[in-house]
C-alpha cells in the first residue's frame, strides 16, 4: 500500500510540475532556457605564424635592440638591486607596417620608466607591409637579465 501512495504521489507531483512549467511563463521560460541546445561554436584554427613573418618580426626587434639596452641599462642605474624579469608587449600592425596601440600585457618589472621605454622602443619598428594583413597583433615578450652591458636576451 506504501508503495502505490509513494508511486501515485510521485506522478501527481510531475504532472503538477508539468502543468505549471507549461503554464506559468516564468517557469516555462526557466525549463525552456535550460532546454534549448545551443549551438556549438565552430572551431577556429588557431593560425600560427609562417617562417617569414617570424623571420620579420625577429628582425624588427632586434633593430630596436641597442635602444632596448639602453632602457634596461637607464632601469639598471635606478634600480640598484639589478633585478631580472620580462615585459611582454601586445601591439597591432596597421596597413604601412607600422606598430599602433602597444601595451604592456604583463610585467615582472614594476618599473614605469622601464616600461614607458620599452612601448617607445616598440612603437619606432618598422614591418614590411607585404607580409602582414591589416590589424596583425603580436605580443612578444622581452627577456631582461641583469648581467654585463649588451647581454640581453630577447628570445
Amino acid at each position: 500500500m506504501k508503495n502505490v501512495i509513494l508511486k501515485t504521489s510521485l506522478f501527481i507531483n510531475c504532472v503538477s510540475l508539468a502543468f505549471v512549467a507549461n503554464y506559468f511563463a516564468p517557469v516555462k521560460d526557466f525549463f525552456k532556457s535550460h532546454n534549448e541546445t545551443k549551438p556549438v561554436a565552430a572551431a577556429v584554427p588557431i593560425k600560427k605564424a609562417d617562417a617569414p613573418i617570424k623571420v620579420s618580426l625577429k628582425e624588427a626587434v632586434l633593430a630596436q635592440r641597442t635602444e632596448m639596452e639602453t632602457c634596461y641599462d637607464d632601469y639598471l642605474k635606478r634600480e640598484p638591486k639589478r633585478m631580472n624579469g620580462s615585459i611582454a608587449v601586445k601591439w597591432a600592425i596597421n596597413e604601412e607596417g607600422r606598430v599602433q596601440s602597444p601595451t604592456i600585457a604583463d610585467t615582472q618589472i614594476e618599473d614605469m620608466e622601464l616600461m614607458d621605454c620599452v612601448l617607445e622602443q616598440v612603437s619606432m619598428m618598422n614591418f614590411d607591409p607585404k607580409k602582414f594583413e591589416s590589424n596583425t597583433q603580436f605580443s612578444y615578450r622581452f627577456h631582461f637579465k641583469a648581467r654585463s652591458p649588451g647581454s640581453i636576451n630577447f628570445q
